[in-house]
């Protein structure tokens, strides 16, 4: 309690600090509630007392607008109040939201092996909206009901300071209940935020693979494991409204006690000509109001003990830190201009503690050399070339470009510097600019049109009914496998990095889409250093240098005019077969 009341505080500093004045004037509004709740009831005493001892008609007419007024002013004060309250509540967790988008793009791709997508989406934006009403209100909401309720138990002790001490002894209790309850229920609801992700990661997992599933009729079997995720998160949301109801009935059994106490003294004291009617009247008004700050604390408390759960998920994924370390960047910021020098000095890597995917690997690629890499399938290609782009780091060895260790490189300049392309393409459900310039709006329309044309997609794009207004769903269905290909090849080249990554960029492509990003590898490779990762040997045929890998070992590395002579090697031996696919 007291752990998660502190981060609270830090947090209610930090989100609601740059809205202070928002906020202040909620709690402003909420002051005004305060006081026209409380003087109502008072109206209405003097206006049955009056009418009791019979004064003139037009005091009571006086009265009773008096009341009708200060009515309706109270629904205009919690009108203004709830706008402002929904208002300050999404500025508030919108803010949050993005610090935690933030943070989970900085993390590393391990961690995202371990978590869905489905339940990365239940963290950002279900836990953060389980936050919205509570983590604006909660603080001014607890004031302002602590103010009501001493406000009454201060007018009924200018009434009789017996009945208000009786009033305030009870709320005292009332209240340590409610706070030595409330946090029972949050292991139950963070078992239930828990439960709500898995289904939402199984659900996101499942869906994006509809075509597979329906081509192997694999529904049933898959329905079979929907089950029992969904009766997980049934049993855990059961179990916290189980006690969370349970809250609300042992609040609901004191307050009517209260009220009960309350109408017991107050006609005593009436019979015995102490209180008059308009007096009782007021007092179980106000023991009625009662119930309502203290009702409105204990849905704080629910509402407490699910943000407790949906906090302590977020704070642990904001405890999650990225391995990779930003360096310095002062040696590589002075490096001079031009295509860079790469190289592997005894790198060793294997994912989150498996086997190993390149050991004791060694080699240089000169400034302007194009690298080809050849090895089957889990060879250790791929790993090299995250590796380049630093999505991971070695556990042994360095790689440096041009004599600098990449860790000492700030890593948004290290990429910045790198063009990665990849087999799979992602493609964002955004406009073809934005796709194609990966929404830097530095990049003007006559470069981009520019590269289009160079790069082979001017047919394409003149097909498109928006130009480059069109927009593209991140299924990517108005673009083919080869388009998809010379769209990422669009984006390197509007970059122009010094180091380009090519991941079997025509792996999955037609002879005659291949042509074409052929072409456009001829304009875009041009005075750069590349690495290129190949499955097929006709891809490699640019290449200077070559290195193939079998089991995340070294094979051969020679230059290619040197492999291809020596009827020893391995690449010889794929020539003679004319073995294109390569099985090394």
């Amino acid at each position: 309690m007291n752990t998660f009341l502190s981060t609270y505080w830090s947090f209610c500093w930090i989100y609601l600090r740059p809205y202070r004045w928002k906020a202040l004037f909620l709690l402003l509004l909420l002051l005004s509630s305060i006081g026209l709740q409380i003087l109502n009831p008072l109206i209405l005493r003097w206006f049955i007392d009056d009418v009791s001892t019979y004064q003139p008609f037009s005091l009571l007419l006086h009265t009773a607008l008096l009341f009708v007024v200060i009515a309706l002013g109270e629904q205009v004060v919690s009108m203004l109040e709830n706008y402002q309250a929904a208002d300050l509540a999404w500025l508030t967790t919108n803010e949050l939201r993005t610090d935690v988008m933030r943070h989970c793009l900085s993390l590393d791709l391990d961690f995202y092996q371990a978590h869905t997508p489905g339940e990365m989406i239940e963290r950002i934006d279900g836990d953060v909206n389980l936050l919205s009403q509570f983590f604006s209100r909660f603080l001014m909401a607890v004031i302002a009901n602590v103010l009501f309720l001493l406000g009454i138990v201060a007018v009924i002790w200018v009434i009789d300071w017996r009945i208000g001490l009786s009033l305030g002894l009870y709320m005292l209790f009332v209240l340590f209940i409610l706070v030595r309850m409330g946090p029972l229920a949050i292991p139950f609801w963070t078992a239930s935020r828990q439960a709500s992700a898995d289904l939402f990661g199984f659900l996101e997992e499942r869906l994006s693979g509809t075509e597979e599933v329906r081509a192997f009729g694999s529904a049933s079997y898959l329905l079979s494991r929907l089950f029992p995720l969904i009766q997980r998160s049934l049993h855990a949301e059961r179990r916290g409204t189980l006690v969370s109801v349970l809250l609300w009935g042992t609040s609901s059994l004191l307050f009517t006690l209260g009220t009960a106490m309350i109408l017991g003294v107050g006609a005593g004291l009436f019979r015995a000509g102490v209180l008059t009617l308009g007096v009782v009247f007021l007092l179980f008004t106000y023991a009625q109001q009662v119930a309502q700050p203290l009702m409105e604390i204990t849905r704080h408390l629910g509402s407490f003990q699910q943000a407790a759960a949906g906090m302590n998920r977020l704070f642990t994924l904001l405890r999650t830190q990225p391995t990779l370390t930003d360096g310095s960047g002062t040696q590589l910021a002075t490096r001079r201009p031009g295509a860079p020098a790469v190289e592997f000095r005894d790198v060793s890597f294997s994912y989150m503690g498996g086997e190993p995917a390149l050991q004791n690997l060694s080699f240089t690629v000169a400034p302007g050399q194009v690298l080809g890499v050849l090895g089957q399938t889990g060879s250790g290609k791929t790993t090299l070339a995250k590796l380049v782009f630093r999505l991971y780091d070695p556990q042994h060895g360095c790689i440096s470009i041009d004599g600098v260790d990449i860790r000492n490189e700030r890593l948004a300049g290290l990429r910045a510097s790198i063009g990665f392309v990849t087999q799979q393409v992602q493609i964002f459900h955004a406009t073809v600019r934005e796709n194609a310039t990966m929404f830097d709006s530095s990049i003007t329309d006559t470069a981009l049109l520019a590269a289009l044309r160079d790069l082979g997609l001017w047919e394409w794009y003149q097909r498109l009914p928006d130009g480059l207004d069109t927009m593209l769903t991140a299924a990517g269905d108005a673009l083919s496998a080869g388009e998809a290909q010379l769209l990422a090849l669009t984006r390197i080249f509007l970059s122009q990095p010094s180091l380009i990554v090519l991941d079997e960029a025509t792996a999955r492509v037609d002879p005659a889409t291949e042509g074409l990003i052929e072409r456009a590898l001829d304009r875009l490779l041009h005075d750069r250093t590349v690495i290129l990762i190949a499955h097929r040997l006709s891809t490699v045929r640019r290449a200077d240098m070559l290195l193939v890998l079998q089991n995340g070992r070294m094979r051969e590395y020679g230059t290619r005019a040197s492999l291809e002579s020596n009827p020893q090697s391995h690449f010889a031996h794929l020539l003679r077969t004319n073995d294109e696919e390569v099985h090394a």
